[in-house]
């Protein structure tokens, strides 16, 4: 049997208040011993319709007490001068309808509790559910972060692992002695890559650029950020060497030979 389902059935709720039949009081009391967790839930129950009784039970005052009362004589009394057979008739009538008055009473006090008790289970539910959704939302970006990544890696080593790719080392010059870069170039298919091993964070408004040098002539390969993965860089055909200079965000149409930062020839 499906627990959930046997609790959120109502059958609980019914015990609880006794307007359960005798076998489903002997069912729920049968599986409130097999099931702690039915137990529990006919504890929380009882938890819930005791505290809403007391939060809003309020004892009368003497005086209206005895004002309903002689309220009630004086009523009676009227009604008795008719035959005896109808003040019998009216005096049941009125034992009944006071039942039925206190019966109602106590069935919409039972029922303001109960739904109550089912309100603060379904905000409990509510609640669970979004800390559920929030966590699987964090969990599927963590997770496509990570994929993201070790895709990427694959890719880079791929690209290590082609024979056909030429490893241009390019050491850093007499001003800036510990940079370093390499590139990855394809003489077949002219695709380049470049790997920034070691250059400084430039500032703001500048970005590095990468060039190619053919037939002693400087040849833009395209600008690139400091990151840990390889970049694809403009192809090139007849490359003789590579640099790389500091230029303005964007680019130059001629490098800043005062500002380049690693060399290398193939």
């Amino acid at each position: 049997m499906d627990i959930e389902k046997y609790i959120s059935s109502g059958i609980l709720e019914s015990y609880v208040l006794g307007v359960a039949t005798r076998e489903e009081a002997q069912e729920v009391e049968a599986m409130a011993a097999q099931h702690p967790q039915v137990k529990k839930e006919i504890e929380e129950i009882r938890k819930v319709l005791e505290g809403y009784s007391e939060a809003h039970s309020k004892t009368p005052p003497a005086h209206l007490k005895n004002k309903i009362l002689g309220a009630i004589d004086e009523l009676e009394e009227n009604e008795n001068k008719g035959s005896g057979r109808v003040i019998e008739m009216d005096t049941r009538k009125s034992g009944t309808s006071r039942w039925l008055a206190a019966a109602s009473i106590a069935l919409l006090i039972l029922s303001g509790a109960l739904n109550v008790f089912q309100y603060n289970k379904l905000n409990e539910a509510n609640t669970k559910i979004a800390a559920l959704e929030s966590e699987k939302s964090v969990l599927a970006d963590e997770f496509n972060t990570l994929k993201a990544n070790y895709t990427q890696k694959e890719n880079d080593l791929a690209i290590l692992s082609n024979p056909n790719n030429k490893t241009v080392l390019m050491k850093g010059v007499e001003k800036q002695p510990d940079a370093l870069a390499s590139v990855y170039w394809n003489s077949q298919t002219k695709e380049t890559f470049l790997a920034v091993n070691s250059l400084p964070v430039p500032p703001p408004d500048k970005q590095y650029q990468l060039w190619a040098i053919v037939d002693g002539k400087p040849v833009d390969m395209g600008v690139f950020d400091v990151t840990d993965s390889l970049q694809k860089m403009k192809p090139i055909e007849g490359a003789q060497a590579f640099a790389v200079t500091l230029e303005k965000k964007g680019g130059s149409p001629t490098p800043t030979l005062e500002e380049m930062y690693v060399v290398g020839n193939i």
